[in-house]
């Protein structure tokens, strides 16, 4: 029995890691589809805790800086949620005097915060004007809904049953 336990323990761990990942992936892409060169986990960029933000434009994004940004899922409407941002702008703190720092924060309910929405509607924009597209800050914002939707149905199949039958 705790074989099967520790089984389930060990995928669902596997299943955040990878969530964490892709999400990285679709904001890295999305600069790339703006024409802008990303670097995921930069490695001259460690905090004090020998972490690294998620990513690393290596052009200036605003104000001759690059940005660096830090992916988090939350659960949805937690308490901790709301200090997310931050938090996250806390630990990054020292790079601030060299970098623009943005947390890119999606809640498992498929929204994110004012300032990561703000975020991508800029970079939406950069998309566009690649693109010629003007509806690009909608079609990464759904991106983003579909990652985390895709995301909470495997995350529910491993989740305990409420012992009622669909």
């Amino acid at each position: 029995m705790y074989e099967f336990i520790i089984i389930i323990i060990i995928i669902i761990i596997i299943i955040i890691a990878a969530r964490h990942q892709s999400l990285n992936d679709v904001v890295s892409r999305a600069f790339a589809s703006a024409g802008i060169t990303a670097m995921k986990k930069p490695s001259g960029l460690v905090r004090d805790d020998s972490k690294r933000p998620d990513g690393l434009t290596v052009v200036p994004w605003q104000s001759g800086k690059p940005l660096t940004w830090d992916v988090t899922l939350v659960p949805t409407l937690a308490d901790s949620c709301v200090s997310q941002t931050s938090r996250k702008s806390a630990k990054y703190a020292d790079l601030l005097q060299s970098h623009l720092f943005q947390p890119i924060i999606a809640e498992t309910s498929d929204s994110v915060d004012s300032s990561t929405a703000t975020s991508f509607t800029d970079l939406g924009r950069k998309i566009s004007l690649v693109s010629g597209e003007v509806r690009e800050a909608s079609f990464l914002f759904q991106r983003i809904s579909v990652f985390v939707k895709r995301f909470n149905s495997v995350h529910d199949s491993f989740a305990p049953s409420n012992g009622f039958e669909d």
